[in-house]
C-alpha cells in the first residue's frame, strides 16, 4: 500500500528569474563604477597632497626672500644714519631690525624637507649660514655703534652687505632649484594621474560590457529556455499536448527540451488510447441507453444516432448522419427561434452543463413530441468539438401532469362545492322540516298554504342542485353492488330511446367478456343518461346524428381483474381543447340552457365508484366519454334485485326516548319539534362530548340515538363506537349529516342497528327510518 502523500506547502513568494538576472547585471555594474569612484579619490587626493606641499615650500622662500629684503633695508638705514654721524639712531635702528628680524626656522623647514635636489640643498645651507653671520655681523655693528665708532660700524656694516650678497645669492640658486624640481614632480605626478584615470575608465568600459555580456549570455542560454520550458507546461497542463520544444544544444538545457518533447508525446499515446476506450464505452452506452443519444458539432451537424433515437424520431441512423438536427426534428416554426440550444451552448457552455430543458420536436411522421433534453459538451485538446443530447420523450408524462393538474383542479373545485352543498343541506332541512310542521295546520288552499307550497318546491329543486353538487364532490351516499354493464343497459334502453330524437340512431357494442362493476346502480344509470343526453345535445342539428354505447375491457400485466371500459361516442359539432379542459369543471357549459353540473355529477359519480373519466373531442367532427371501472369479482345481482327500491312502510309513531346530537341549533330544534310532535321525547346535545358527559350524569334511558356525522371535536360516528363500548351495545342509531365524508361507503356504511339519512330529508323520512331502527331491536 501506498503511503498516503503529504500536501505540499504553499510555494513561497520569491522573484522571477527575470528580475533576478536584471538586478545581478545591475549590481554588477554598479559595483564597477564605485570602484572608479574609489581610484578617482585616491589618485587626486596624492596629487593635493603633492601641490600642497610644493605650496608651502613656496610660503618658506617667500619668508626667506622677506629676510633678504629685511637685511637690505637695514644695511641701507644704517649707513644713512652712520653717514650722518648720527650713531645712536643707527645704533637704535641696528638693535630693533635685529630683534624684529624673521626666524631663520623657515630655512631649517626647508632643508629637513625630503626627496629634494642636493644642490638645493647645499645652496639652502649656505644660506642659513650666511644668514647666521649676518645677524652676528648686524650685532657687531650695533655693538660698535654704540661705542661712537661709526667709522668701524661703516665698515661693519660694509662686511654684512658682503655677506648678504652671498646670502642672496644661494638663496635664489635654491629657490630656482625646488621651482624646478617641484614643477617636473606635478607634471609626472599629472601624468600619472591621467594614466590612472585612463586606465580606469577603461577597466569600468570593459567591467560593465563583461558584466552585460554575461547577463545577455545567461538570458539566453537559461532563462529564455526555461520560460519557453514553462509556458509549453502551462500549455500542456491545459490540455493542449500537440507541441514540441526545439533541441538546439546537448546541454543540460538542451537534455530537458529533449526529455519534455518524450513526455508529450507518450501523454498523445496515453489521450489517445484513452479516447479510444471512452469511444467504445460511449458506443456501447449509447446502444444500451433509454434515452435517445444524439452527438453532433457545433453547427448542428449530427455524428452520432443511437438506435432508442431512430424509434423516437423514425430517422435511421445512416439516414441523418452529416444533416443538421434542426432539420430532423425541430419543428418547422421553432427552427428560427432565439432559444436555439446549439447556439446557446457555443455562448455559454457553462448554462447548460448538467441542465435540462423541454423543447418542441416532431418526428420523420411529422407527429409533435414533448421531449426533454439534456446538452453535454464534449471539448477534446482543450477546445469545445462536439455536443451530444440526451433526449427523453416527455409526451406521455406532460399529458399525465396535465390530467393531474386538471384533476387536482376538480378536486379543488370539488371540496369547495362539497362544502358548500353541506351548509345548504342543513339550512334546506331547516325549511323542509318548517313546511311539514306549518302545512298540518294551515287550511288547504289558502294563501299561506300556497306560499309554504311554493317554499317547499323551491327547497326540493335546490335539495337536487345540492344532490348534484354532492355527486361531482363525490360526497353521496352510494349503495353499490355487482352489476353487469350488458344487463344494465339493457333494462335501461327503453328510457336511452326515449332520450334520443328521430335523426339521432342509438346503438349498441358489446364486448362479449366486458364483466361486471361494483357501482351503485342507480348513479351508473344516471351517469349513463347524462353522457347520452349530453350527446343528443351536441347533434341537435344533425340530420345524421349517430350515439354509441360501447362496453369493452382491458387489462394490466400486474392487475388480475383489469378493467370495464363504457365509452359514449357522438359525431356531433365536437369541442376545441380549451372547451375539452374544463369540461367537468362545475357550472360550465356550452350551451344556452343548463346548470353546468350534468357532467360534473358524471365525473363525480364515477370517481366516488374508483373509477376514471376522460374526453376525447374534435371540432366538427364529435366527442366520445370513456369511463374506466375497476372489473368486480363474483355474481351480479339480478337486474329487479337492483332497480328495486325499499317499500315505504307507514310512519306509525312508536314513541320513545330520542339522544339528538346535532351542532346546528335551528336544525336541531327543528328535528326536535318534529319528534315530539310525533310523540318521542328528545334531548339534544350540541357536541359528542357534551352527550357523553350526559349519558355519564344522568344514566337515563335512551332508545335511539340520532347524530350528525360532522361535529366539532369528536364525530358523530366515532360518538357512537363510545356509546357502544361504554353504555348500550345495542343502541340503534340514526346517522344524519349533509354529505357522506367520514362514513365508511357502500354496503359497509350502516352496521346493523344503524342507518344513514342524508339532509336534506322529510318529516315522514326522518319517522320512517326512526320506526324501522326501532323495531328492529332484539326483543
Amino acid at each position: 500500500m501506498k503511503t498516503p502523500l503529504l500536501p505540499d506547502p504553499p510555494p513561497r513568494p520569491s522573484l522571477s528569474l527575470r528580475v533576478v538576472l536584471a538586478l545581478l547585471t545591475a549590481g554588477g555594474i554598479v559595483y564597477v563604477l564605485l570602484l572608479a569612484v574609489i581610484l578617482w579619490t585616491t589618485m587626486g587626493a596624492g596629487s593635493r597632497d603633492v601641490h600642497d606641499e610644493a605650496a608651502t615650500a613656496l610660503k618658506e622662500f617667500e619668508l626667506l626672500d622677506q629676510s633678504g629684503r629685511a637685511f637690505d633695508s637695514i644695511i641701507v638705514l644704517s649707513r644713512i644714519h652712520l653717514e650722518r654721524g648720527e650713531v645712536e639712531g643707527a645704533a637704535e635702528r641696528l638693535n630693533f631690525f635685529v630683534r624684529n628680524l624673521p626666524s631663520p626656522a623657515a630655512m631649517g623647514t626647508l632643508a629637513a624637507l625630503q626627496d629634494l635636489p642636493p644642490e638645493m640643498i647645499l645652496d639652502l645651507s649656505r644660506a642659513v649660514e650666511m644668514d647666521s653671520r649676518i645677524r652676528d655681523q648686524l650685532q657687531e655693528t650695533a655693538a660698535r655703534a654704540v661705542l661712537g665708532q661709526p667709522d668701524s660700524a661703516l665698515r661693519s656694516l660694509a662686511r654684512v652687505d658682503s655677506l648678504n650678497a652671498v646670502f642672496s645669492a644661494h638663496l635664489v640658486q635654491a629657490q630656482q632649484a625646488g621651482i624646478v624640481d617641484l614643477v617636473q614632480r606635478e607634471r609626472a605626478l599629472a601624468d600619472t594621474h591621467r594614466r590612472g584615470l585612463r586606465l580606469a575608465g577603461m577597466a569600468s568600459v570593459m567591467g560593465a560590457f563583461l558584466i552585460l555580456f554575461a547577463g545577455y549570455t545567461i538570458g539566453r542560454r537559461l532563462y529564455q529556455p526555461l520560460a519557453e520550458l514553462d509556458d509549453a507546461l502551462t500549455r500542456v497542463a491545459d490540455g493542449e499536448l500537440d507541441l514540441e520544444l526545439p533541441v538546439v544544444s546537448t546541454d543540460e538545457i538542451g537534455r530537458l527540451a529533449h526529455h519534455f518533447n518524450r513526455m508529450t508525446e507518450v501523454l498523445r499515446a496515453v489521450v489517445e488510447e484513452e479516447r479510444d476506450a471512452v469511444r467504445r464505452m460511449t458506443r456501447a452506452f449509447m446502444s444500451s441507453s433509454f434515452d435517445a443519444v444524439i452527438t453532433t458539432d457545433l453547427k448542428g451537424v449530427v455524428t452520432e444516432w443511437n438506435q432508442v433515437a431512430e424509434a423516437m424520431f423514425g430517422w435511421n441512423r445512416t439516414d441523418v448522419l452529416g444533416r443538421n438536427l434542426n432539420e430532423l426534428i425541430v419543428p418547422e416554426a421553432a427552427r428560427a427561434n432565439s432559444e436555439d440550444p446549439w447556439r446557446l451552448l457555443r455562448e455559454d457552455a457553462a448554462a447548460w452543463t448538467g441542465v435540462r430543458r423541454d423543447f418542441p420536436a416532431v418526428t420523420r411522421t411529422g407527429k409533435a413530441l414533448e421531449v426533454e433534453v439534456a446538452l453535454v459538451p464534449v471539448a477534446e485538446g482543450g477546445r469545445l468539438e462536439r455536443v451530444t443530447a440526451f433526449v427523453r420523450d416527455q409526451t406521455e408524462r406532460k399529458e399525465f401532469e396535465d390530467r393531474l393538474r386538471k384533476s387536482q383542479r376538480l378536486d379543488a373545485v370539488g371540496r369547495l362545492a362539497g362544502g358548500v352543498a353541506h351548509d345548504f343541506n342543513n339550512l334546506l332541512t331547516v325549511i323542509l322540516g318548517q313546511c311539514d310542521l306549518l302545512e298540518p295546520r294551515l287550511q288547504p288552499d289558502t294563501p299561506d298554504a300556497h306560499a309554504v307550497s311554493v317554499v317547499r318546491l323551491s327547497a326540493e329543486r335546490a335539495a337536487k342542485l345540492t344532490n348534484q353538487l354532492l355527486a361531482f364532490a363525490r360526497k353521496q351516499m352510494m349503495t353499490p353492488m355487482i352489476v353487469d354493464v350488458r344487463e344494465l343497459l339493457t333494462h335501461l334502453d327503453p328510457v336511452l330511446e326515449s332520450l334520443a330524437t328521430e335523426q339521432t340512431r342509438l346503438t349498441y357494442e358489446f364486448h362479449d367478456r366486458a364483466g361486471a362493476v361494483d357501482v351503485d346502480p342507480s348513479q351508473l344509470e344516471q351517469v349513463i343518461m347524462n353522457l347520452v343526453l349530453n350527446a343528443r345535445e351536441a347533434l341537435f342539428d344533425r340530420p345524421d346524428g349517430r350515439i354509441v354505447v360501447r362496453v369493452s375491457s382491458a387489462r394490466f400485466e400486474d392487475d388480475d381483474k383489469g378493467l370495464v371500459v363504457i365509452q359514449v361516442a357522438d359525431n356531433g359539432r365536437g369541442m376545441e381543447p380549451a372547451e375539452s379542459e374544463r369540461v367537468f369543471e362545475p357550472f360550465y357549459t356550452t350551451k344556452d340552457l343548463g346548470s353546468g353540473l350534468g357532467l360534473a355529477t358524471v365525473y363525480g359519480i364515477v370517481k366516488q365508484a374508483g373509477g376514471d373519466i376522460s374526453v376525447e373531442s374534435t371540432r366538427g367532427e364529435g366527442t366520445t366519454f370513456t369511463i374506466s371501472l375497476p372489473r368486480a369479482s363474483g355474481a351480479p345481482a339480478r337486474q329487479a334485485e337492483a332497480n328495486a327500491t325499499s317499500p315505504v312502510e307507514p310512519a306509525a309513531s312508536q314513541g320513545g326516548s330520542i339522544l339528538l346530537v346535532e351542532d346546528q341549533e335551528a336544525l336541531a330544534g327543528v328535528v326536535a319539534e318534529i319528534l315530539e310532535v310525533r310523540g318521542y321525547r328528545t334531548h339534544w346535545c350540541s357536541t359528542a362530548e357534551s352527550a357523553l358527559e350526559w349519558l355519564a350524569a344522568e344514566e337515563p334511558v335512551v332508545d335511539i340515538l340520532v347524530t350528525d356525522v360532522v361535529l366539532p371535536g369528536m364525530d358523530g360516528r366515532r360518538l357512537a363506537e363510545r356509546i357502544h363500548g361504554e353504555y348500550r351495545p345495542d343502541l340503534p342509531v340514526l346517522f344524519i349529516s349533509g354529505y357522506a365524508e367520514g362514513m365508511v361507503e357502500g354496503r359497509d356504511t350502516v352496521r346493523e342497528g344503524t342507518a344513514f339519512l342524508a339532509k336534506p330529508f322529510s318529516t315522514a323520512r326522518l319517522v320512517r327510518e326512526i320506526e324501522r331502527l326501532l323495531r328492529s331491536r332484539p326483543a
